[in-house]
């Protein structure tokens, strides 16, 4: 789910808590091959507001605000396997997994098969069609470009009232993203291979960059390319494998940030698993992934670093030095998926994953979701 944007003149230290978020999904078929589907969410919001509790002297003032986001996707059937899409509101990586099933290659992980060199941003339009083509071959294309307002950022210990607070200002964020794709049946299995482009500015794979670390208007380009693979094997099982690398160039301002050089970083990501259907009858499914997060596991960043001061000149001395990217311990995630479906219009999901990050600390999460169709 995406979160709803916050308010620029109450951004504060700590960030913005969202309790609770309502979502209403509705899918509908139009006639004549025309499908839309809309969602209305509404958020509720906490927001710590660090000069209200100042003038109140404490700690903390929380301000709460209701939100609501609308955003909608539109298929269209054109016959002989031809499909084009539009949405608003939706993200690139949504967009994907309505027009192809997420790369078509697994509904096991909602992240863990997807291309996620796609933006997840909500704030922004994508297009895309798909074509069926001899030999039982398909291609597809996508186009999503998404933009995240910037807003002002209230630094300091606001908590106190003897020490002053700073605006600092975050740039927006802009990506857009095309990709190439072409899937083909071979017997028991399914085979697909992806190339993108991806140009984002003052983000870097869909992180925002803090200013001053890389300096102002920062803009990175990443070309990418993607192998996966669905298997059919006895007993309703299917083996599931994706491989995704991708190299970013960053033109950096030497001027206004620390970070002078960052050329030709090499990311990655994987994904495997395992997916039975029938496992207790025929209206289940289970799965189980093992998957590791885009990683940067290449190249070499070269850093402007203070390493003393001039007190004759009352200037600062810095230093280059280069730091090599990939060294540390890769971020491993397992999964484990169950869906069950009563009827025809309830669906009962289950998942229970663990993830594991480069320094041995870890997480876990269950989720249980029910869907009722109408």
């Amino acid at each position: 789910l995406s979160a709803s944007s916050r308010p620029a003149d109450r951004f504060a230290i700590g960030g913005v808590v969202t309790p609770f978020v309502q979502t209403q999904t509705s899918h509908q078929r139009l006639g004549l091959g025309t499908e839309i589907q809309y969602r209305m969410q509404e958020a509720e919001s906490q927001f710590t507001d660090p000069e209200a509790a100042v003038r109140a002297n404490h700690f903390t003032q929380d301000i709460s605000e209701t939100e609501a986001e609308f955003s909608f996707a539109l298929t269209q059937s054109l016959g002989g396997g031809t499909v084009l899409a539009f949405s608003q509101g939706y993200s690139g990586r949504e967009l994907d997994q309505l027009i192809n099933g997420g790369s078509g290659i697994s509904t096991l992980s909602r992240t863990a098969f997807r291309d996620t060199y796609l933006p997840d941003s909500t704030n922004g339009v994508s297009l895309a069609a798909s074509f069926a083509a001899p030999l039982k071959t398909q291609f597809d294309f996508l186009f999503s470009q998404s933009r995240q307002e910037g807003f002002a950022q209230q630094a300091g210990l606001g908590g106190f009232a003897s020490i002053p607070l700073d605006d600092v200002d975050i740039p927006a964020e802009q990506s857009t993203n095309i990709r190439f794709g072409v899937s083909r049946h071979i017997q028991n299995a399914l085979l697909r291979v992806e190339l993108g482009v991806l140009s984002e500015t003052n983000a870097v794979l869909g992180d925002g960059l803090p200013d001053p670390l890389f300096g102002q208007s920062t803009d990175a380009n990443t070309v990418y390319t993607a192998v996966s693979g669905r298997f059919a094997l006895p007993y309703n099982i299917h083996f599931l494998g994706r491989y995704a690398t991708g190299f970013t160039g960053l033109p950096i301002n030497e001027e206004t940030g620390f970070v002078v050089n960052a050329d030709r970083v090499r990311t990655s990501q994987f994904a495997f698993g395992l997916q039975k259907t029938a496992l207790f009858s025929n209206r289940d499914s289970f799965g189980i992934s093992l998957s590791q997060p885009l990683f940067a596991d290449g190249g070499r960043v070269s850093l402007l670093l203070p390493t003393g001061f001039d007190q004759l000149n009352e200037q600062a001395l810095f230093e280059t030095v280069e730091a090599g990217l990939g060294d540390g311990q890769r971020p491993l995630d397992i999964e484990v998926n169950y869906i069950f479906r009563p009827t025809d219009t309830l669906i009962l999901d289950f998942n229970a994953a663990r993830s594991v990050t480069g320094f041995g600390a870890g997480q876990t999460a269950v989720a249980m979701r029910l869907r009722r169709a109408f």
